[in-house]
């Protein structure tokens, strides 16, 4: 794009005026790229049923090539002349109607509301990883992955290259190791504490002598 003054002047005086882009309805800021109305177009082609089962007959294949373009075009002038019926010129924007900025609206009250109550999270001075909506601060080790991810990559791109392409020390097909980091949600485990653990271990105890009074009560009563 830089040198397609120099390179192309006749496509970059194209592109100037804007011939980049077509518009397939009478909205506004509705134009799309001519590639994606390009896909568009091969998408009525193709119809329904597209072109399975097609690949395996010749004359079929032939037929479908041959008269698929045509009836998109026949299909297409027939939808613009009923549209053209039972449909006015419409210049305004899809958002440009009540029910859309109603909406809009509401939600901007609503995240107003959030703000006054739990603060600008964009004028959040912390140096802490958190979420911006629950306050929830991010595990140290997740932090650190975010600092060193971009390092521990072009690591391994340089070994990938070096190993594989120029000293060919490995084969091409050698498969490569899974990083296992500490990302969002992902975070490391924590190992419980002795406390914890002693805790724990009482509670089954408690439930485990529960069980075994109740069992010992029931046999008296029974004998």
């Amino acid at each position: 794009m830089v040198t397609l003054v120099t390179k192309h002047p006749s496509v970059y005086t194209q592109f100037l005026a804007g011939n980049f882009t077509v518009k397939k309805t009478t909205h506004a800021f509705s134009a799309i790229a001519l590639d994606q109305a390009h896909e568009q177009n091969n998408a009525l082609v193709k119809g329904d049923g597209e072109a399975v089962g097609l690949t395996e007959n010749p004359a079929a294949l032939r037929r479908w090539r041959v008269s698929g373009p045509e009836m998109a075009r026949l299909i297409s002038e027939f939808q613009a002349t009923t549209e053209k019926r039972m449909k006015k010129t419409e210049l305004k924007h899809h958002e440009q109607t009540k029910h859309t900025q109603v909406s809009f609206a509401r939600d901007v009250r609503a995240l107003t509301r959030v703000m006054g109550k739990m603060g600008n999270p964009f004028c959040e001075d912390s140096k802490d990883l958190l979420v911006l909506d629950s306050r929830d601060l991010a595990d140290p080790a997740v932090i650190n992955t975010l600092h060193q991810i971009e390092k521990l990559g072009q690591e391994q791109y340089d070994t990938y290259v070096n190993e594989r392409l120029v000293h060919q020390t490995k084969p091409i097909t050698d498969p490569i190791k899974r990083n296992n980091l500490h990302i969002f949600n992902r975070p490391p485990v924590r190992e419980k504490s002795r406390t914890q653990f002693q805790v724990l271990s009482l509670k089954n105890d408690c439930s485990l002598f529960s069980r075994l009074f109740i069992a010992a009560a029931d046999t008296r009563w029974r004998s």
